[in-house]
């Protein structure tokens, strides 16, 4: 079925494989099977046309996303379950300053104000932000445009992985445990 859309969405712009100089996909975080389906779809092709993959985080699709709003740092924020949030932080040039990683919101709080004790002022970011921060900035849920363009950007500074080196970065433990019922 996503080999058969894609196909639609490249007969509908004139487009063929060849052309392709290289795929992205989301490698997270977000729902484990949405990652690996994009992701998976984006090396099989990759790997078959002999390109490469230009994996990008969601994380850093959201600060993308609150780039133009603000000349603060930014920490964009996705909600994962379980009181926790995933988060990091980037600059407003979105260079990486904290990786990514899961905790609850008052922890975010104490890692992105050490950074600003250092970098200045942090901005909480995404559609997700506003439920954890007050004050938030509200981004777009939708990541797709933002994705694109940066892994654009990070093929063409030869940036790209080879298929079998691309990832997924879930942020945070599967949650595994015994079944609730049958």
């Amino acid at each position: 079925m996503i080999y058969d859309e894609l196909a639609a969405l490249l007969d509908r712009h004139g487009v063929t494989l060849p052309q392709i100089d290289g795929y992205a996909a989301a490698n997270g975080p977000g729902s484990f099977t949405g990652v690996r389906v994009g992701l998976t779809a984006a090396k099989g092709l990759a790997e078959a046309h002999g390109k490469l993959v230009a994996p990008v985080s969601n994380l850093r699709a959201i600060a993308a996303l609150a780039q133009p709003l603000t000349q603060s740092m930014l920490c964009p924020i996705i909600d994962v379950r379980r009181g926790e949030v995933a988060a990091a932080v980037y600059s407003n040039a979105l260079e990486l300053l904290i990786a990514p990683f899961s905790a609850e919101p008052p922890e975010v709080a104490r890692r992105a104000a050490g950074c600003a004790k250092e970098c200045g002022a942090v901005v909480y970011c995404g559609a997700d932000a506003p439920r954890f921060f007050p004050g938030a900035l509200e981004t777009s849920p939708y990541l797709a445009g933002a994705i694109a363009l940066l892994a654009g950007g990070d093929l063409a500074a030869g940036r790209g992985l080879d298929p079998a080196a691309a990832d997924a970065d879930y942020v945070w433990r599967a949650d595994i445990g015994p079944p609730t019922h049958f």
